[in-house]
């Protein structure tokens, strides 16, 4: 249960779980809740269960580690039913049912298009019943399900009020979390998109969205176009990210304006580049890659400590009724890589490489690793030799010592940056310690180090939630 998140400020409880490391120097890398281990970036295909199957079923890639799809969140559309919007058919249940061995990530709309005034009613209540059910489904799913609440919320195309998404946004969680426990994955998506500041003709505060570091697990972000804007919109959530000490999934991503069957790019939208599926240029596999893919994984490794999963939409947009013909979205054209030997090839070299993480058999456990909460209060930290236990909600530290010996308690950032120590004299026997970290600790991840005459006892990564 993930409650825990919603209790008295005037209480710090530190939740500690086991982590592989042996020094501090080791970790550069931002940690959360279902993150991948150090140095890995998991790989997710989407975006409709037709794609994804034949993505899958051409036999050439690997199984994926995650899956993307579509839910109505006031409605509960395509979670537990068949829907198609014109993108594709949608079935949340089916993804679960038909990739057994991948993450889930769901695009949860709160658009009020369809719905008035839509987020205050979320926020008075009154569809609870929708989000008990969403937090249902993650629990039983046996997976990480992360859910990217009003996804895409900066984007012109949804109309989000920022401080009613903001409200609505953490009335979903309040509501689900607790229900969905360690699978349910909160994401806070932006579009980062410069065709939105094209269309707005303005570009917009993304904190003005942020609904707080307790409701957000992950960030998330949409990349479709290689330019020094897309740059420059997307280094404006990771360095937020960073910031916040919060992984980055970057949620939607595929090369806009390119057809890997005929090996051709077109034109966009008009308020982009032109009219689209117009001004149609050649292209080989080479330049296709060279002029999306390598500046797109250039920036993920580049930004690895932070982008801990990449979703890539592996989907032939233009026989989609949404995308295709005439274009009222714009011209996104046929990114499959299965559509083309060339592409494949150069696809499966890159995600081939150690650092994708794929699905498996295993994959669940390893992400569930670095989950928060930890249901048990009080458990143990194993080191080589020794043990420590750590008492949550009072916050002490228990272990034995073979003789009187100082003792030092050091809290670190994630980068290994000293935030507090405090020493202590230790007794033989049974020793019981409390940190005096009062209120001043911000919520985020940590590093908790007990240190016994300069010898290390252990080492555990620490969620600190207020």
């Amino acid at each position: 249960m993930r409650n825990h998140r919603q209790t008295s400020p005037v209480l710090t409880h530190i939740l500690i779980f086991l982590l592989s490391f042996s020094t501090i120097a080791q970790i550069p890398y931002i940690g959360g809740h279902c993150t991948p281990p150090e140095g890995k970036t998991l790989l997710i295909i989407g975006q409709d269960l037709s794609s994804i199957d034949k993505y899958i079923k051409s036999g050439h890639f690997p199984t994926p580690g995650g899956t993307t799809t579509y839910v109505g969140g006031y409605d509960n559309a395509a979670l537990n039913n068949d829907r198609e919007w014109g993108a594709g058919p949608l079935n949340a249940s089916k993804n679960l049912d038909r990739y057994k061995q991948s993450i889930l990530s769901i695009g949860l709309s709160l658009v009020e298009k369809y719905f008035p005034d839509g987020l205050n009613k979320i926020v008075e209540g009154k569809y609870d019943g929708s989000f008990k059910d969403l937090g249902e489904f993650c629990k039983n799913a046996n997976r990480p399900v992360f859910v990217r609440i009003g996804y895409e919320f900066d984007g012109n195309w949804n109309k989000y009020p920022p401080e009613k998404y903001i409200k609505a946004y953490q009335h979903v969680v309040k509501i689900a979390r607790p229900i969905g426990g360690k699978n349910f994955v909160s994401v806070w998506q932006a579009c980062a998109s410069p065709i939105d500041d094209a269309i707005e003709g303005r570009h917009e505060d993304i904190t003005d969205w942020y609904p707080g570091s307790e409701y957000v697990d992950w960030f998330g972000l949409s990349w479709f176009i290689t330019h020094k804007e897309q740059d420059s919109l997307a280094n404006e959530v990771i360095e937020f990210a960073r910031k916040e000490k919060k992984p980055v999934l970057i949620a939607e991503s595929t090369p806009q304006g390119y057809d890997f069957s005929d090996l051709t790019k077109k034109k966009i939208s008009p308020v982009w580049d032109g009219t689209p599926a117009t001004g149609t240029k050649s292209k080989t596999p080479d330049e296709i890659w060279d002029e999306w893919f390598k500046p797109f994984f250039k920036y993920t490794e580049d930004n690895k400590d932070v982008i801990r999963a990449v979703a890539y939409i592996n989907c032939n947009w233009d026989a989609q009724r949404n995308w295709g013909p005439p274009y009222r979205s714009g011209y996104w054209g046929d990114t499959r890589f299965e559509a083309n030997e060339g592409m494949r090839n150069k696809w499966l070299a890159e995600i081939t490489k150690p650092k994708w993480m794929h699905g498996s058999d295993s994959l669940f456990a390893i992400l569930f690793r670095s989950a928060t909460p930890i249901e048990k209060s009080r458990f143990a930290v194993k080191s080589a030799q020794r043990r420590f236990f750590f008492e949550s909600g009072v916050n002490r530290i228990h272990f034995n010592l073979p003789k009187a010996q100082p003792v030092a308690i050091t809290i670190r950032s994630c980068t290994g940056e000293k935030i507090f120590t405090q020493s202590y004299s230790g007794v033989a026997g049974q020793n019981c310690v409390k940190p005096e970290i009062g209120n001043s600790l911000a919520q985020g991840l940590y590093l908790l180090e007990v240190n016994v005459e300069g010898v290390q006892l252990g080492v555990a990564s620490m969620i600190n939630v207020k």
